[in-house]
């Protein structure tokens, strides 16, 4: 850390906002300058499948367009907001998937801003037709962050009568913009379990392992080396039908997602029952693989919508984070909103109603949410 502050003595104001506002400005002062920071997490992981590993690129089928939305750290200025759009197509000519991701994050009332694209392929390699495949993937992107050092509060602005005063003595002598290539890469295992009856299994698992950050880029603002880490998914997740008398359309879909980043550790886990065209999840966030005291951080109920429009598919879902944490005082609950539409007979590359769709049989009884 390259940064000199104890000119600036720390006066603590009573009002709450105020030391928000500074305990906000130190914290992103040092990530931006040390950046050893962690990439956003969704709780629906389940409906954002490419951003956590370009191997699940096209593993839906025809084409899909998914937004997703998250606003976090809540009680400070603006918390931490997060809008991911990817655009995935299912492409038998070109033996498996593409996709286009757009992600656009806000920390800090403004502070910093980060803007990604990426293009991704999967390659689908069918091991036992309509029972096992293995699905690899490769992501490049492109990333700009920009840095506003003026929205932030110094100790030397506060003032424990009048609050926030005048301008800050600080120099910075940094840049406020940075671009850089980044790249990722994983595997997805895709698999029926039990008696497939009438073109539908038992139950459908998926298990994948993706590196985000692979060539560790660097993002530093200062001129300084400080490299992204490399960031590890781990995640496994099922679709299992339900044999019930009274009703033919009832799955639940237990699931996990495990992220390692640095020190950052995290693991979500819970399930959804879907009735068509309603479903309702209970998911936890964890701190990790620790599950001694303190180690559970927030607990989510979520709810959507999943119904067709003709022959294709559109997809709500709402959560909503209780931040149970110590820190839950500083940083408030979280909302997160998806959005996804399915549109079966759409292919950028050959016909499908053709040639490219014959291919994808060996494909077509896998369960999918």
């Amino acid at each position: 850390m390259i940064i000199e502050l104890k000119n600036y003595n720390l006066v603590i104001p009573k009002d709450k906002i105020m030391i928000r506002k500074f305990l906000l400005s130190a914290m992103i002062l040092l990530a931006s300058l040390n950046l050893d920071a962690q990439d956003p997490g969704f709780t629906q992981f389940f409906t954002n499948p490419t951003y956590y590993n370009p191997a699940l690129s096209g593993s839906s089928d025809g084409f899909n367009a998914r937004t997703n939305y998250r606003n976090f750290w809540r009680k400070m200025d603006h918390g931490l907001n997060t809008l991911d759009i990817s655009l995935d197509s299912e492409e038998p000519f070109l033996s498996g998937g593409i996709g286009l991701i757009m992600l656009s994050g806000i920390e800090g009332n403004g502070v910093i801003k980060t803007n990604m694209l990426g293009l991704s392929y999967a390659y689908n390699l069918i091991v036992i037709p309509r029972v096992f495949d293995i699905q690899m993937g490769l992501q490049g992107a492109y990333v700009q962050k920009n840095f506003q050092i003026k929205n932030l509060v110094f100790s030397d602005q506060l003032d424990p009568i009048f609050g926030i005063t005048g301008t800050s003595a600080y120099s910075y002598a940094g840049i406020n913009n940075i671009i850089y290539p980044d790249f990722a890469t994983g595997i997805n295992l895709r698999f029926n379990v039990g008696k497939v009856i009438q073109s539908t299994p038992k139950a459908t698992v998926n298990a994948g392992l993706a590196m985000h950050h692979i060539t560790q880029p660097n993002e530093s603002f200062t001129g300084m080396v400080s490299k992204v880490p490399i960031k590890t998914v781990i995640y496994a997740n099922s679709l299992i039908k339900l044999d019930l008398s009274y009703s033919k359309s009832i799955f639940i879909t237990p699931s996990f997602i495990y992220e390692s980043q640095n020190v950052f550790k995290t693991m979500v886990i819970g399930s959804n029952v879907m009735l068509k065209p309603i479903y309702v999840g209970l998911w936890f966030r964890n701190g990790g693989l620790d599950f001694g005291k303190n180690s559970l951080k927030s607990l989510a109920v979520n709810v959507g919508l999943n119904m067709k429009i003709g022959s294709n598919n559109l997809q709500l879902g709402y959560s909503y984070d209780i931040n149970i944490s110590q820190l839950q005082n500083l940083m408030g609950d979280a909302h997160e909103i998806s959005i996804r539409m399915q549109f079966d007979d759409v292919s950028f590359f050959g016909d499908k109603s053709a040639v490219s769709r014959k291919a994808s049989q060996n494909r077509a009884c896998f369960n999918k949410f």
